[in-house]
């Protein structure tokens, strides 16, 4: 059974927005820092107000059609109920997020993972060196094996430095784990820096 709203309602507005979620203006809501110190945005969101794309206009003066518009409005209300949020305006939310990776080698020549990748503790593999005159320097290798099961890239700089000083990465045993782990250390690699910023994907949600 075909409404009797049908010519109380108007047809779709002409002036129904289409949303091209590139074109918006996005108040931001995540930033991140590039390795040349620009601060750029990740994350945004918008809103646009979309007009009604129904005119609602008032029942029949005719009784006899009144009462045939009620009676439909009993025997349909989840369609009636969809044809009356058509004539009220809607709000728009517009999300957008894009994510920023980076990967730096500092002066050292040290390749650091930002996201602080965690490696085994690799001192736990090192044996002490034998001789009474390497005694403190065994002390300090076992303050590291004793250290976290898992250290990050840094934590490892720090303890082996503390254990063979600024050259440890010239001992055979730290060599050896560098080398295993595709790390650089010293300045014999000229340092380098990439950095990468994906396109946004947006997300779009009608709202009442």
């Amino acid at each position: 059974m075909s409404s009797p709203f049908q010519k109380k309602f108007s047809s779709k507005s002409p002036f129904r927005q289409e949303i091209d979620p590139t074109e918006l203006q996005y108040t931001t809501t995540n930033t991140a820092k590039t390795l040349s110190g620009e601060v750029v945005p990740t994350g945004g969101e918008a809103v646009v107000n979309i007009p009604a794309s129904r005119k609602r206009k008032s029942f029949s003066s005719d009784p006899a059609e009144k009462a045939r518009q009620e009676q439909w409005i009993a025997d349909n209300p989840q369609q009636y109920e969809e044809m009356i949020a058509e004539t009220k305006p809607k709000e728009v939310v517009v999300t957008r997020q894009r994510d920023y990776s980076s990967n730096v080698d500092p002066a050292s020549g040290t390749t650091i993972d930002t996201e602080e990748k965690l490696y085994a503790n690799p001192f736990r593999d090192i044996k002490y060196t034998a001789g009474t005159g390497y005694r403190d320097r065994n002390k300090r290798l076992t303050a590291a094996q004793s250290s976290r099961d898992s250290l990050s890239l840094s934590e490892i700089k720090d303890l082996a430095k503390n254990i063979y000083g600024p050259g440890f990465y010239k001992m055979p045993q730290m060599a050896s784990w560098i080398k295993k782990q595709g790390l650089t250390y010293g300045k014999k690699r000229k340092p380098t820096s990439t950095e990468n910023l994906s396109d946004y994907k947006y997300d779009i949600r009608t709202g009442n």
